[in-house]
């Protein structure tokens, strides 16, 4: 893994916690609804103060979990079972005939 990314997420997830901290601040007195999603491995946590939250946490990660795959499978085409055309050593002889 590369130590950029890696400090990349470190810092996001801060700054996502610090963005969360200050809006609860600010809305103190206001009614809010919070949803969450934690990923460990395939299988997302899902979670929510509120039915409709938690529904919309769950198609986004649907909606993300979709982009992820689609990413995955064209930016490596060995996964889809496509590899390298090879000539082997039988055909190679044969065109030199």
């Amino acid at each position: 893994m590369r130590k950029e990314l890696f400090w990349l997420g470190v810092f996001l997830i801060i700054l996502g916690a610090l963005m969360m901290l200050l809006e609860v601040v600010r809305r103190a007195s206001q009614v809010t609804e919070t949803g969450f999603v934690v990923l460990i491995g395939p299988i997302p946590i899902i979670g929510g103060t509120s039915t409709a939250v938690i529904l919309l946490a769950m198609v986004l990660t649907i909606f993300l979990l979709l982009i992820i795959t689609v990413w995955a499978l064209l930016t490596r085409p060995r996964l889809l079972g496509n590899k390298r055309p090879t000539i082997s050593r039988e055909q190679n002889s044969l065109s030199n005939v």
